[in-house]
């Protein structure tokens, strides 16, 4: 959900993030905690500017497929 568009993800940010998770946790509270453990790394490394293209993308790739 939060790879940026420009890597075929959704792009979704913090707020939208956090509605989905709060519905996620309605129904299965371990799931929505382990969503959110992907979103604490994936949004971060995406944005850190020390992080290389390459490793960006081919996370990218990774979690998108």
């Amino acid at each position: 959900m939060n790879v940026p568009k420009d890597r075929r993800g959704a792009g979704v940010g913090l707020l939208p993030w956090s509605l989905a998770a709060e519905e996620l946790a309605q129904g299965c509270p371990a799931t929505a905690l382990a969503f959110n453990m992907h979103l604490s790394i994936v949004g971060p490394l995406m944005d850190i500017s020390e992080v290389p293209e390459a490793t960006k993308g081919y996370i990218a790739d990774l979690v998108v497929k």
